[in-house]
C-alpha cells in the first residue's frame, strides 16, 4: 500500500511537473504571442506614421507646387501687364510718330502745293509770253508765206510758157496717185497744178506728210505752185520756205539737218537741201538689229517723241544689263532704248588704230560684243562710261550733262562700291548737277501707286523683291542663280533643231525678236505638247527676211524655262516656287498684303499666258502648304516692260525732287 501511494505520489508529482511545464509553455506561448502582437502593433504604428509623414510630405509638396504656380501665374500676369504697357507705349509712340509724320507730310504737301502754284503761275506767264512770241512769229511766217506764194505763182506762170506739156520739172514722175506735177495733162481729175514744179522728185511721200516735218506740213513750208487746185490739204510741193533745221522724219531714223534753211525733197534716195546751203546728207538705213527691236516696239511712237528736250528737264536712266532706257521726267515711255553693249573695231583712221561702236551699231558690226553690266562678270566701268557718254553725245543730240539733273535706277548687282563708282562717274566725269539713285523694284511699285507689294522682275535677270510701306525687305529678296538671257539662247537651240540657224550677235537680236513675237506660256505644258501642229502654228515675218516663217512647239517650249529653269541649265526652283519661298521669308503680318499685290515687271513678263499660269501654279503651292490661295492677285500693267523707268519718271517729275541737298554735286564735292 505504501508502495502504491508512493507510486501514486510520484505520478502526481509527474503530473504537476507536466502541468507546470505545460503552464510554462503556455505562458511562454502567451508571451510570444504578446510579443508578436506588440511587434505587429509597432509595425502598424510605424506604417501609420510613415503614411502620415508621406501624406504630410505630399501635402507640403502640393502646397509648394501650388505656391510656385501662383507665383508663376503672378509673374506671368506681371510680365503680360508689363508687355501690354510696353506695347501700349510703343503704340502711343507710333501713333505720335505717325501723327507727326502726317503733320510733316501735310506741311510738305502744303509747301509743295504752294510751290506748285507758284511754278504753275510762272509757267503760265512763260507760256503766255511764249504764245505771244509764237503768234508774232506765225504772223511773220504767214506774211512771208503769202509773199512767197505770190512769187512762186508768178514764177510758175512764167515757166509754164516754156515747159513741155504734161511733164513735171525736177523729177516729179512716179508720185503716189493724186499728185500730178507739171503741165496739168494726164493728171487725175481735179488736180491742175498749173505747171507746178516737182522739187527733188517727191517720190513716194505719204499723203499729207512732208518729209521730215510734223503731219500736215508740206515740203518747203507747204507752199503749192500754180494755185494748188485739187491738191490734198496741207501738201504743198516745191519752192517755198525751208523746213525747220534738224526736224526728224516720222517713221524713219532720226536725220538731223545742219545746213542752212532751204526747200527739201527726196531724189535718188538722198535728202537734198536746196537753197543757200548745198550739203547733202545720205539717208540712214536702219540696221537689222534695230529693225528687230522695232518689230516689237511702236517705231512711229518712239520717233515721234524725239522733240527737243527742255532746258530744265530731268533725265531718267534705267540701266539694265541688256538695255539702257533713257527719257525725260513726266513722260510715259523712255525716248531711247539702247542695248547696253559696245564693240571695238580696228580702224587706222582713228587714234590708236581702233574705234568703238555702241548699241545697235555695235550689234550690226557683227563683231565681238562687250556687255559692261553682264551680271555674270565684273562691271566694266570704262565701257559703261563710254556708253553713257555716247548717249549724251549721239542719242540725245549732244545734250550737255551739266545742264540736266538725273534720276537713275540701281545697277544690276548694286553695292556700296558700285554706288560710289556711279556717283564719281556722273558727278566728276560727266559733271551732272544732281543725281538720285533709286531702287527699280520700288519704282515699279511707285508706277502702280502702291507702297506695299511683291515685284516680280524678269528681264535679263530674274528677282523677286518684297516691299512694305515703301521699304524693301532685304532679307527676303530672292534672285535666280543664273542668267535669264539664257531664254534667248534656249530659243536659238530650239530654232536650230527646226533648221533655223542663227549664230552672230546680229542674228541673236533676230532670235530675241522671234521670241518676243511668237512665244507664249502654256497653261498646261503636257496637254499643249499633245496638240496638233496646225493648232499651235504661227506665221511670222522675221525682220530683214522677205519670206514668212512658221513656228510650232518652240513657241511655248522656250518660256516654259521660267517654270522649269533646268531647261536653260539653271539649278533653281521655278518662278511660282521662288515667289512662295520669298513670301515665307517675310513677316506673317505682311504676307497677305504682299500676295494681294504681285506686280510683274520687265520684258520677259510680256509672254501671253504668263500671268494666268503663274496665278494657277502659285495658288496650287499655297493650297499644298495650307495657305489661303484666294489672297493671290497678280497685277499686269500695260507698260510693264518699262515699269521701273515709268516709276522713276514719275518721281523725277515731282517739283520737290531737287530740294534733296544730299543728291547735289555740291554736296558730293564737299563731303
Amino acid at each position: 500500500m505504501k508502495k502504491f501511494f508512493a507510486k501514486v505520489t510520484k505520478h502526481d508529482k509527474k503530473d504537476d511537473k507536466d502541468k507546470e511545464e505545460k503552464k510554462k509553455e503556455e505562458k511562454k506561448k502567451d508571451k510570444s504571442h504578446h510579443e508578436k502582437e506588440e511587434s505587429q502593433k509597432i509595425k502598424e504604428e510605424a506604417k501609420k506614421k510613415a503614411e502620415e509623414e508621406a501624406k504630410k510630405k505630399a501635402e507640403e509638396e502640393e502646397a509648394k507646387k501650388k505656391a510656385e504656380e501662383e507665383e508663376a501665374k503672378k509673374k506671368a500676369e506681371e510680365e503680360a501687364k508689363k508687355k501690354a504697357e510696353e506695347e501700349a507705349k510703343k503704340k502711343a509712340e507710333e501713333e505720335a510718330k505717325k501723327k507727326a509724320e502726317e503733320e510733316a507730310k501735310k506741311k510738305a504737301e502744303e509747301e509743295a502745293k504752294k510751290k506748285a502754284e507758284e511754278e504753275a503761275k510762272k509757267k503760265a506767264e512763260e507760256e503766255a509770253k511764249k504764245k505771244a512770241e509764237e503768234e508774232a512769229k506765225k504772223k511773220a511766217e504767214e506774211e512771208a508765206k503769202k509773199k512767197a506764194e505770190e512769187e512762186a505763182k508768178k514764177k510758175a506762170e512764167e515757166e509754164k510758157k516754156n515747159q513741155p506739156q504734161g511733164l513735171g520739172l525736177g523729177g516729179g514722175l512716179g508720185q503716189p496717185q493724186g499728185l500730178g506735177l507739171g503741165g496739168g495733162l494726164g493728171q487725175p481729175q481735179g488736180l491742175g497744178l498749173g505747171g507746178g514744179l516737182g522739187l527733188g522728185g517727191g517720190l513716194g511721200q505719204p499723203q499729207g506728210l512732208g518729209l521730215g516735218q510734223p503731219q500736215g506740213l508740206g515740203l518747203g513750208g507747204g507752199l503749192g505752185l500754180g494755185g494748188g487746185l485739187g491738191q490734198p490739204q496741207g501738201l504743198g510741193l516745191g519752192g517755198g520756205l525751208g523746213q525747220p533745221s534738224g526736224l526728224p522724219s516720222l517713221g524713219q531714223p532720226s536725220m538731223p539737218v545742219t545746213s542752212e534753211q532751204g526747200s527739201a525733197g527726196i531724189s535718188g534716195g538722198e535728202l537734198q537741201m536746196k537753197g543757200t546751203g548745198k550739203k547733202t546728207i545720205k539717208k540712214k538705213k536702219m540696221g537689222v538689229a534695230q529693225s528687230a527691236f522695232f518689230a516689237h516696239e511702236n517705231e512711229e511712237k518712239a520717233n515721234a517723241m524725239l522733240s527737243k528736250i527742255a532746258d530744265d528737264a530731268v533725265l531718267v536712266f534705267d540701266c539694265g544689263s541688256s538695255f539702257i532706257k533713257v527719257g525725260v521726267a513726266g513722260e510715259e515711255q523712255p525716248r531711247k532704248v539702247i542695248p547696253t553693249c559696245y564693240c571695238v573695231i580696228e580702224d587706222e583712221e582713228y587714234e590708236g588704230g581702233e574705234r568703238k561702236e555702241f548699241g545697235y551699231k555695235a550689234i550690226d558690226e557683227n563683231a565681238k560684243l562687250i556687255w559692261p553690266l553682264d551680271p555674270r562678270n565684273d562691271t566694266d566701268w570704262d565701257g559703261l562710261f563710254d556708253i553713257i557718254q555716247n548717249i549724251y553725245q549721239v542719242e540725245l543730240n549732244e545734250l550737255e550733262p551739266s545742264a540736266h539733273a538725273v534720276v537713275m535706277t540701281d545697277l544690276p548687282n548694286m553695292n556700296e562700291v558700285a554706288t560710289d563708282k556711279i556717283k564719281s562717274m556722273m558727278f566728276n566725269d560727266l559733271n551732272v548737277p544732281f543725281l538720285k539713285i533709286v531702287n527699280p523694284a520700288l519704282m515699279a511699285l511707285y508706277a502702280e501707286g502702291k507702297e506695299t507689294g511683291l515685284v516680280v522682275e524678269i528681264g535679263n535677270r530674274m528677282q523677286i523683291v518684297p516691299a512694305v510701306d515703301g521699304f524693301v525687305i532685304d532679307s527676303a529678296i530672292t534672285k535666280i542663280k543664273g542668267n535669264v538671257s539664257g531664254l534667248t539662247e534656249y530659243m536659238q537651240r530650239l530654232l536650230r533643231s527646226c533648221g533655223y540657224i542663227y549664230t552672230t550677235s546680229q542674228q541673236m537680236e533676230l532670235v530675241r525678236a522671234i521670241k518676243e513675237n511668237v512665244c507664249y506660256v502654256a497653261l498646261d505644258y503636257d496637254a499643249e505638247m499633245k496638240r496638233k501642229p496646225r493648232e499651235i502654228m504661227k506665221e511670222y515675218k522675221v525682220p530683214g527676211n522677205d519670206n514668212t516663217s512658221k513656228f510650232f512647239q518652240e513657241r511655248f517650249q522656250c518660256p516654259e524655262a521660267l517654270f522649269k529653269p533646268e531647261k536653260v541649265g539653271i539649278d533653281t526652283e521655278g518662278l511660282p516656287q521662288m515667289i512662295f519661298e520669298c513670301i515665307k521669308k517675310c513677316p506673317l503680318t505682311s504676307r497677305r498684303p504682299l500676295l494681294n499685290h504681285i506686280i510683274l515687271a520687265g520684258g520677259s513678263t510680256l509672254f501671253p499666258g504668263l500671268p494666268e499660269r503663274l496665278d494657277q501654279d502659285l495658288k496650287k503651292i499655297l493650297e499644298e502648304n495650307k495657305m489661303n490661295s484666294r489672297d493671290v492677285k497678280i497685277i499686269v500693267h500695260q507698260n510693264r516692260k518699262y515699269l521701273a523707268w515709268a516709276g522713276a519718271a514719275l518721281l523725277a517729275g515731282m517739283s520737290t525732287l531737287q530740294d534733296e541737298e544730299q543728291c547735289t554735286k555740291d554736296y558730293y564735292d564737299n563731303n
